[in-house]
């Protein structure tokens, strides 16, 4: 995902939660009680303005096996310079 510049210029910090509260692909709605985990990857500023910060998110299961499903997300500005 991609962030707007925030205006003090400092640097993001994001953490993501797992929300898979509908099962992915069904027409109807299945609570979806599968352990996921979420993470951070990489996240990475662009040096040039616009200063977009970019977030890569990975979600998989207790298998190791990526899954597709909601997630949470919060960004705030870190501390300090």
């Amino acid at each position: 995902m991609t962030l707007p510049v925030v205006t003090s210029g400092k640097f993001l910090m994001t953490v993501v939660t797992p929300t898979a509260f509908v099962r992915a692909g069904t027409p109807w709605t299945i609570p979806d009680t599968r352990t996921i985990f979420a993470r951070v990857a990489s996240d990475s500023r662009s040096a040039s303005a616009p200063k977009l910060t970019t977030v890569v998110v990975m979600l998989f299961d207790a298998n190791g096996v990526a899954q597709d499903c909601d997630f949470e997300f919060i960004a705030v500005e870190r501390s300090g310079t």
